[in-house]
């Protein structure tokens, strides 16, 4: 048999579970089902009271429907017209715009700026103004002025109708003009600044314990008695160009530069005394001058300027056989010959520039003392080292032969009669 009909009845697997077909009930309405996944559901189409759920998802809400308290979030920005008379707590901080003048303010004012008094009603009780700003000085009726609001300095006013000024200026007085000397009395003292640089002319006659201390340079003063002279130095310009004479025992730390003309023997003081012997022999047939070994002294001068007397001699003996020749002596103080002799009338000879000689010296078995003396000024400063040297030369014979001169010894020291002899040098530094 073909079926062209199906009766739900007839199949097994029907009822509200999973994977099973859905039958209407006995007035053609769904049993009660899980509707959380239907979607699109219109709420027009919707009866009856929703159960408590999330409605966050919800939009177009009518406020009429809303029951309970609405969160601060979903209240607009500013708020529309609306009578606000049933408001309590609002924040002064939150008004703008003007309060109406049927609105009286309470409580405390002290908040409350840029205020003018043309707003103000009523008397105004005592308060705190700390924070009162553009007060109107016009408006101030009674009461002091505290001094830390007046301007320092204050503004240019006429003081014509001032009273009871105390005579006391407070302040420089620099602005002050045209003040008389008259008018200044009291006590005080008036600064330098405001003398003159000279006083006038005044009587000094009644004038008390002026010190006698002079200030200034003195130049316009005639007549100074140089008794009355107690301390002080004088100014070099005050002296004469040539002292007169005086006692000059106590002058010390003279420079001897400054000192001309000749000091007398007795004022000369020797600083040091050197010398020095030779005993050894020495011979040379040069005829130019040598130096004698040994026969020199170094002197460090003590002072500045300082003399230096050389003095001595040489034992001396020379081969001449009873004919020309014999030897010359001098002096030399770092390698510069001192004083010597220059005439050259006779035609000059290789002798020249000695301090002295002895020509054709005999006997031959003796020594001859050759002495010299000079008095040496180096003009040199103190500290100053100086060698002194003594220098011997041959004179030779006219017949050609050579001369040979002998220091501390005779020409003949073979012979039995022969002499030795010594030779010395000594250095005296006399202050100048």
């Amino acid at each position: 048999m073909a079926l062209d009909k199906l009766d739900v009845t007839m199949l097994e697997d029907v009822g509200t579970g999973a994977n099973q077909l859905v039958q209407l009930d006995g007035d053609a309405k769904l049993p009660a089902l899980d509707a959380s996944n239907l979607t699109n559901v219109q709420s027009t189409s919707l009866v009856g009271n929703l159960p408590a759920a999330d409605g966050s998802a919800f939009t177009n809400i009518t406020a009429a429907n809303i029951n309970g308290t609405l969160p601060d979030a979903v209240f607009p920005t500013i708020l529309p017209a609306r009578n606000a008379q049933a408001l309590t707590d609002i924040n002064a901080a939150n008004i703008s715009g003007t309060l109406p003048s049927t609105i009286n303010l309470a409580g405390v004012g002290s908040a409350i700026t840029a205020l003018t008094a043309g707003n103000l009603v009523g008397a105004i009780s005592a308060v705190d103004g700390n924070a009162v700003t553009n007060l109107n000085a016009s408006n101030l009726g009674t009461g002091t002025i505290p001094a830390a609001v007046i301007p320092d300095p204050l503004p240019t006013l006429d003081g014509s109708n001032l009273t009871n000024v105390p005579a006391l200026i407070v302040g420089d007085g620099s602005a002050l003009t045209n003040l008389t000397g008259a008018n200044v009395n009291g006590v005080g003292t008036l600064n330098s600044d405001r003398l003159t640089g000279a006083l006038p002319v005044l009587d000094g006659a009644n004038l008390i314990n002026v010190p006698a201390l002079l200030v200034g340079d003195g130049s316009g003063l005639t007549l100074l008695d140089a008794d009355e002279i107690a301390s002080g130095t004088l100014d070099g310009a005050r002296f004469p160009a040539n002292l007169p004479a005086v006692d000059g025992s106590a002058l010390t730390n003279l420079t001897a530069t400054n000192l001309s003309g000749s000091i007398p023997l007795s004022n000369l003081v020797v600083k040091q005394v050197l010398s020095y012997t030779k005993v050894d022999a020495f011979d040379t047939d040069s005829d130019t001058f040598v130096n004698v070994p040994d026969m020199e002294i170094s002197v460090t001068t003590t002072q500045i300027n300082s003399r230096i007397v050389i003095f001595g001699h040489l034992a001396l003996s020379a081969t001449s056989n009873y004919s020309w020749g014999g030897w010359h002596v001098r002096l030399t103080r770092d390698g510069t010959v001192l004083k010597v002799g220059t005439d050259t009338a006779d035609g000059g000879n290789d002798e020249q520039s000695a301090i002295g000689g002895l020509t054709r010296s005999d006997p031959l078995h003796a020594t001859h003392p050759a002495p010299f003396q000079e008095v040496d000024v180096p003009t040199v400063a103190s500290g100053t080292t100086l060698v002194y040297k003594v220098q011997v030369a041959a004179t030779h014979m006219f017949t050609g032969g050579l001369c040979r001169v002998y220091v501390n010894r005779s020409a003949t020291p073979n012979s039995s009669v022969s002499g030795v002899g010594v030779s010395t040098i000594t250095i005296m530094e006399v202050a100048a």
